[in-house]
């Protein structure tokens, strides 16, 4: 009697939730370093096809398309799939869906794709969904897509002067319309994207022909809000007063210890009202919050969030479960990870914390080391344009040159080292 045919082992399942710089730096890692030595498929699933790097929303949606001083599309919208074309397909697919449930005992993740679930299994999963903002969503906000918009959002119902809905390009060009037509602008939040922004605005507007300039001698009224006594808080004093003075020397008003109580849309007025702690109300043209992110955890089990939302890890970024456990072969990392500091430059080193995890334990290395994300080890760093020549930040405690944020994030946002981080 013949024997039967030997049969391969399925493929360890990787599936990715999030197709930012997170989802897609572990997806080109794992392809890259497990493709050689071990039958592996990647899943990765995200809401869109695109990838948008909203890095550079800042400048993108203060100037109009055809304006010399903006960036081009082809610079921070690029397609995912494009992205894996050098990898076999049987080893890596792209799903355009939106997570909607996982479920830690059967080891799956449903997703919607178009009307229609799918249920994916896996054999280890990671959680690079991110996180969005109020003016992405529309919430008490213009909608300003400074984060990936979710296609089949469609902002949140309450009137909120853009009705673009989830649809990227749409929303851009809406916003940067909105902006060109305004006399007023209000920013919501003194951090780094508020400061960026409204300095990017206050530039956009100055090169507005005579034709288009609302009043040759007044202007555009840009009014930056912060809630604390300083604008960027996170900054020694010595980078508040730069970035303060730069703001000031372009005409923008800024107003400390102000935060927003309430922000409304007036449709009949096609303007916002937006009352402020102290009890007074402003009132503009459009207004657009820049403040805190808002975690996309609407799918992910509540015992592995923290008290605020966010997924919660431990230094080799495995999920812990109520705070205490580890999940085996669950990850996060990322915006979405409970680790505070959300910006771009720590994604890589928590993309190489994941990868080896993983590869340690499918190639069954008992001495593979997997190197801990200790969030205090990486260098303290911020840059903050203010406009495009000059800005402020610090490196390790030491305050920098605006000629040198100029020169290092000012000068393009940073387009010109996307596939540094999205190329694999």
């Amino acid at each position: 009697m013949d024997n039967p045919p030997e049969t391969s082992p399925p493929p360890t399942s990787v599936v990715i939730i999030g197709g930012s710089n997170a989802g897609l730096g572990v997806s080109h890692a794992l392809l890259k370093d497990l493709l050689p030595h071990a039958a592996i498929q990647v899943t990765l699933i995200n809401p869109s096809s695109e990838y948008y790097f909203n890095i550079a929303a800042p400048r993108v949606l203060a100037y109009p398309a055809n304006d010399p001083w903006s960036i081009p599309e082809d610079k921070y919208i690029y397609s995912i799939p494009t992205l894996f074309q050098a990898y076999p397909p049987d080893a890596f697919r792209f799903v355009e869906g939106s997570a909607e449930r996982v479920d830690p005992v059967a080891k799956t993740v449903t997703v919607t794709l178009k009307g229609n679930s799918e249920v994916l299994k896996y054999d280890y999963l990671v959680i690079a969904s991110g996180s969005t903002t109020a003016s992405t969503i529309g919430k008490h906000s213009f909608q300003a897509p400074f984060k990936p918009p979710q296609p089949r959002g469609g902002g949140n119902g309450n009137g909120n002067g853009n009705d673009a809905g989830g649809d990227l390009r749409a929303l851009i060009a809406n916003t940067q319309a909105a902006l060109r037509r305004a006399k007023s602008v209000i920013v919501g939040g003194a951090g780094p994207v508020g400061v960026e922004f409204i300095a990017e605005l206050a530039e956009a507007f100055a090169r507005r022909s005579p034709e288009e300039a609302v009043s040759e001698e007044k202007g555009v009224e840009l009014t930056l809000l912060s809630s604390t006594a300083q604008i960027l808080p996170l900054l020694p004093p010595k980078s508040q007063s730069a970035a303060l003075l730069a703001l000031e020397t372009k005409g923008i008003l800024v107003k400390t210890n102000s935060s927003v109580s309430s922000a409304e849309f007036h449709p009949t007025r096609n303007n916002w009202s937006v009352a402020l702690s102290s009890g007074e109300t402003l009132v503009a043209d459009v207004y657009i919050s820049a403040t805190g992110c808002i975690p996309n955890n609407q799918f992910i089990p509540r015992e592995w969030l923290d008290a605020q939302g966010w997924v919660d890890v431990d230094e080799t970024l495995r999920v812990v479960e109520n705070g205490e456990s580890p999940c085996v072969g669950v990850y996060a990392l990322g915006d979405i990870s409970s680790h505070a500091a959300r910006v771009l430059m720590r994604v890589p080193p928590q993309v190489a914390t994941v990868v080896a995890g993983i590869k340690g334990e499918v190639l069954q290395e008992e001495a593979a080391v997997v190197p801990p994300y200790l969030a205090k080890a990486q260098w303290d760093m911020m840059f903050v344009p203010v406009g495009r020549y000059t800005g402020t930040g610090r490196v390790e405690g030491y305050t920098l040159w605006g000629w040198m944020v100029a020169l290092v994030k000012g000068r393009d946002f940073l387009v010109g080292r996307v596939m540094a981080y999205i190329g694999g």
